[in-house]
């Protein structure tokens, strides 16, 4: 019986994932790396997060003298090479189209609570949010038509720079501010903690866990909508801080007003460092975090993530109890609601022998119980929790870290009852690129586990036969969602 596999059986196995944490690269620079060095490796190391490389150069304050040039040269006071400023505005410009369509895309997302459940605040949040943000559209495309139209003219740069500073062109203020006033409110939003409870990515993030039961669907939208509100702010900021920097070096005279033009351009361009740097550390804190090696299943109807799994799934491998280990009993009051009597539990834990328990994909700190208990087993069901009297016939009972017979038939209803009239199998559901994709781990002649397989849960027997005979026993769960037990 030693090394015995379940045939067909998909040994899926959850695991509770406390918290999570990632942490970017950093690019330093030190004795023998010049500055075109470094910029070539923080340019190298930001090809995943252009926004992130914009907030940086706009927070470091490497704005140098810039009178008397054309608008291309101003922006590599701040973007360094002009490689890095053609990256720059190839990045803008880009995305013109797209956000002319932020406030429908946004109104789309919001749409999606309608009939949902405790959704709080977060619609009316991102419904204001796509107002506001919408007001920004005109002004980011005549900023980028000023950028292409005095890349190489001084005259113009110039012309633009007082405009965009002193507010005299009405057609780049926004929702009656002038530029520099609506990116410093803009920078402010972002970073605030809204109605529902969050900032506005936090926002866009909870919504989604209603749209996507599995996690990872989720990555490439929420990345490009911090990739589109970060680009308008940028954009924003590096004009505004241009125009701070021409006018600061174009006021160089010693007279009262020149004096007092030059301190006040300098004193809005360092509120704008400071500004971008807040924004910065807010797109630190709330980048899209993956998990390659999880699969995060959420009930789309409550916006809340039910279970994680690994992505990796094999048959259930079982091995006999070695019955040569000494039993210990320990008493457990957890358990005495439940069991009315004396438990087995690892004993190892209380400086003992260990005790009896099952080897399957991991092992299990869970007791062994003894033969003939009477105990509930509760499940949950669909958001219910449904309660089982049952008496363990069988020599031995026992529950790993497998998920639950609800758990399995939770997920294959909600897939059923969203797609009516269409066969759903558990296989396709976590196995089709489509939904879960988990790895199908691979044999000798391709795919281990095929479509028909059962799926193990966390409950197991184990019977002796007869003399020098035994058997495990699982609880599982078909392919069209059944619950069986099965040897």
């Amino acid at each position: 019986m030693k090394g015995k596999f379940i045939k067909k059986v998909l040994a899926l196995i959850l695991v509770i994932v406390l918290a999570f944490s990632c942490a970017g690269g950093v690019v330093a620079t030190g004795k023998g790396v010049n500055e075109k060095q470094a910029e070539a490796a923080l340019l190298a190391a930001s090809e995943t997060s252009t926004t992130a490389w914009f907030l940086e150069k706009l927070a470091s304050g490497a704005v140098g003298a810039v009178g008397g040039k054309a608008m291309n040269a101003v922006l590599g006071s701040i973007f360094g090479s002009s490689d890095s400023v053609d990256r720059f505005l190839t990045e803008i410009n880009a995305v013109k189209e797209e956000i002319q369509n932020l406030r429908g895309e946004l109104t789309e997302m919001s749409s999606l609570l309608i009939g949902k459940m405790n959704y709080g605040e977060l619609k009316k949040d991102l419904d204001d949010f796509a107002v506001y943000i919408n007001q920004f559209a005109g002004v980011y495309n005549d900023l980028c038509f000023m950028q292409e139209l005095s890349k190489n003219d001084v005259e113009l740069t110039e012309i633009f720079a007082y405009d965009i500073y002193f507010g005299d062109d009405k057609n780049l203020w926004i929702n009656g501010k002038t530029l520099y006033n609506a990116t410093i409110e803009l920078g402010n939003r972002l970073v605030l903690v809204l109605q529902g409870g969050y900032n506005i990515f936090g926002t866009y993030d909870k919504m989604e866990k209603y749209k996507n039961h599995w996690e990872h669907h989720g990555y490439a939208d929420r990345k490009e909508f911090r990739e589109k509100i970060i680009k308008i702010y940028s954009q924003l900021s590096t004009m505004c801080e241009s125009a701070c920097a021409i006018i600061r070096d174009t006021h160089s005279g010693n007279s009262a007003q020149e004096r007092a033009t030059r301190e006040k351009a300098i004193a809005r361009l360092n509120q704008l460092k400071t500004n971008a740097q807040m924004v910065k550390e807010m797109n630190e804190r709330c980048a899209v975090i993956e998990h390659p090696d999880f699969r995060i299943y959420r009930d789309t109807n409550t916006g809340t993530n039910l279970y994680t799994f690994y992505t990796i799934v094999r048959d259930a491998k079982m091995t006999n109890i070695d019955f040569s280990i000494k039993l210990v009993e320990y008493y457990h009051p957890e358990y005495d609601e439940y069991f009315k009597s004396h438990v087995f539990l690892r004993a190892d834990s209380y400086g003992e022998d260990p005790i009896r328990y099952m080897s399957s994909m991991t092992n299990t700190d869970n007791p062994v119980l003894p033969p003939n208990l009477v105990f509930n087993y509760t499940y949950n069901l669909n958001n219910f929790t449904v309660e089982k009297r049952v008496t363990a016939h069988y020599n031995y009972h026992m529950f790993s870290y497998q998920p639950d017979v609800g758990d399995l038939t939770k997920i294959y209803n909600d897939y059923k009852s969203e797609n009516p009239g269409k066969d759903i199998t558990l296989y396709d559901i976590f196995f089709g690129k489509e939904n879960g994709n988990f790895t199908n781990k691979t044999g000798r002649y391709g795919p281990m586990l095929g479509k028909g397989a059962w799926f193990a849960t966390r409950v197991y027997f184990y019977e002796f036969v007869k003399l020098g005979e035994t058997k495990w026993f699982g609880n599982f769960v078909t392919d069209t969602g059944e619950e069986k037990v099965q040897y």
